[in-house]
């Protein structure tokens, strides 16, 4: 019974002190109904241009977060890396995918490298989150 009431005291004060604060969030802690996804799920890069991938972390509510503090890695190095910021670079032609992990979730997205000729045009940016296979045009598919 004593525990009880010293971890209430200890939640009303955490609260109550948070809540004074008018820039104050609340910290994001880790549970088992949170699903991490990578944004975008998959996409068409070039060994030249590099591509900024990024965590979302969905909360229980169905809102999403970022998931700053995310890890990332390269299911393959030797066809694209990935930096501490989601920023893949492609190595050479292939396919890879790319995770980003956080706590006990994770999250990926499959990143197609492709070299690019002198003066061809860059190749189209497929992001499924944001903007549907049906509207690109014709003349530009997505691996």
């Amino acid at each position: 019974m004593r525990t009880s009431s010293l971890l209430s005291l200890i939640a009303v004060t955490a609260t109550a002190s948070l809540g004074c604060q008018s820039d104050a969030t609340a910290p994001v802690i880790a549970g088992p109904s949170m699903a991490l996804s990578v944004v975008p799920g998959t996409a068409t890069v070039d060994g030249l241009t590099p591509l900024r991938l990024t965590a979302r972390l969905r909360l229980p509510d169905g809102s999403t977060v970022p998931a700053t503090e995310a890890t990332w890695s390269s299911t393959d190095g030797t066809i694209a890396t990935v930096g501490n910021d989601g920023l893949v670079e492609g190595v050479r032609e292939g396919r890879v995918q790319i995770v980003a992990t956080w706590h006990d979730s994770r999250g990926s997205s499959l990143v197609t490298v492709v070299r690019r000729a002198p003066g061809e045009k860059e190749p189209p940016r497929c992001i499924d989150e944001i903007k549907p296979k049906a509207s690109v045009p014709a003349d530009e598919t997505c691996a």
